[in-house]
């Protein structure tokens, strides 16, 4: 942004950006005068992702379950100490 007159910085009107504090605090500082836009598809995968993760802690939390990737592990045994993980060991 350094190599950018400050007319051009001046002139730049819209910025569409990843929603994050940094980026926002850098948009702030090296151009002030923007409108930010973000994409829509991003902040809805960001959702999901949040939703997912609330969604396995309670499930864990209400119905005893493990997720997939450690579930087999949790049902089994006979397996080793070390790759044996509980709901309960989170």
């Amino acid at each position: 942004m350094l190599a950018r007159p400050l007319e051009w910085r001046l002139a730049v009107q819209t910025v569409a950006i990843d929603p994050s504090a940094a980026l926002r605090k850098a948009l702030w500082i090296w151009l002030p005068r923007t409108a930010v836009a973000i994409d829509h598809f991003l902040l809805i995968s960001l959702a999901n992702q949040a939703m997912t993760e609330t969604r396995k802690v309670l499930s864990q939390k209400v119905k005893g379950r493990c997720s997939r990737a450690i579930g087999r592990a949790c049902r089994k045994p006979h397996a080793p100490a070390a790759r044996r993980r509980h709901c309960t060991d989170r």
